[in-house]
C-alpha cells in the first residue's frame, strides 16, 4: 500500500506542476557514476530553471537498496552542476516504485525538469504572430487526401500526456481552421520519445488528448480520428542526443482524411 501510494503521489506531483521540459540521463547496471555521455549532456543546460530532479533504478535488489542508489544518482547530478544547498529544487528518490520501461537499462535514471518561461497554465498565452498562423492556414487548406502536417510546438511533459504550455496558440489555430472549414476531416498522430517502445500506449493517449480538446470545443468527433505511434515514426534516432530532439519525437501530426 505504501508503495502505491507514493507512485500515486509521485503522478499527482507531475500532473499539477508547471508545464516543464527535460533532461534525462542514463546510468550504468548498480553505478551511480556519471558517464562522458552524461556529463557533457549537462554541461549544455542552464540550472536557472532547474526545479525538481527524479531518480530512477531498474528493478534489480531491493526496494530500499534501489531508492538509496536512486538518490546517489541524483546528488551525482547536483555535485556536477555544483548546485548550492540553498537553492531550491526538489528531490525524489523513486527508484524502482515507477518503472517506466520494460528494458532495464532504460529505467536506470535521473530526470531533471526545468520550468518553461511561459506563463502559468490557467493564464493567457502569447498569440501566435500572424506568419506562423497563416502558415499553418496554408498546410492544412492546400494539403490533399493523405498529406501529413506536423504541428510545430505541440508537444508534451516526458512521460505523460500532458501539453506544454506553448501547443496552447497552436491547438487554438488547429481548432479556428476545422471551424471555417466544415469539409475538413483529420487523423491525429501520437508519437514519443525517448525509449524503445510504447509500453503504456502514451503515443495513442497523446493523440487523444488533442481529440478530447477538438471534441469539447465543438469539433463533431464524426470529422476526427486518432492514433498512436510509438517510436516507430522518430524524427531523430532514439536514443536522442538532448532535450531538444526529445521534445522534436514527443509530437503531433495531422493527416488529412479528406478536405
Amino acid at each position: 500500500m505504501k508503495n502505491v501510494f507514493s507512485t500515486i503521489l509521485f503522478l499527482c506531483c507531475l500532473f499539477f506542476s508547471k508545464a516543464q521540459d527535460s533532461l534525462i540521463v542514463y546510468f550504468s547496471f548498480d553505478s551511480y557514476r556519471l558517464s562522458s555521455t552524461a556529463t557533457q549532456n549537462l554541461k549544455s543546460i542552464s540550472i536557472e530553471n532547474l526545479k525538481s530532479i527524479y531518480g530512477y533504478t531498474d528493478k534489480h535488489g531491493n526496494e530500499q537498496y534501489n531508492k538509496s542508489l536512486a538518490k546517489r544518482r541524483i546528488n551525482a547530478v547536483i555535485n556536477y552542476l555544483n548546485i548550492q544547498k540553498n537553492k531550491e529544487i526538489s528531490k525524489f528518490p523513486i527508484g524502482e516504485e515507477f518503472l517506466t520501461s520494460n528494458v532495464d537499462k532504460e529505467n536506470r535514471k535521473v530526470v531533471l525538469f526545468f520550468t518553461s518561461d511561459s506563463t502559468d497554465i490557467n493564464k493567457d498565452r502569447p498569440k501566435v504572430k500572424t506568419e506562423e498562423i497563416e502558415s499553418i492556414n496554408s498546410q492544412i487548406k492546400t494539403a490533399k487526401t493523405g498529406d501529413k502536417i506536423t504541428l510545430k510546438s505541440l508537444n508534451f511533459q516526458p512521460g505523460l500526456d500532458i501539453l506544454l504550455p506553448e501547443s496552447s496558440p497552436v491547438l487554438k489555430e488547429l481548432l479556428l481552421v476545422l471551424q471555417q472549414n466544415n469539409t475538413l476531416n483529420i487523423e491525429i498522430h501520437g508519437h514519443i520519445c525517448c525509449t524503445s517502445e510504447d509500453y503504456e500506449d502514451l503515443s495513442t493517449a497523446r493523440a487523444k488528448t488533442v481529440y478530447n480538446y477538438l471534441v469539447q470545443n465543438g469539433i463533431s468527433s464524426d470529422r476526427l480520428s486518432y492514433k498512436g505511434f510509438g517510436v516507430s515514426q522518430p524524427l531523430y534516432t532514439i536514443p536522442e542526443q538532448n532535450s531538444e530532439e526529445q521534445i522534436a519525437n514527443r509530437r503531433v501530426e495531422i493527416k488529412v482524411v479528406s478536405n
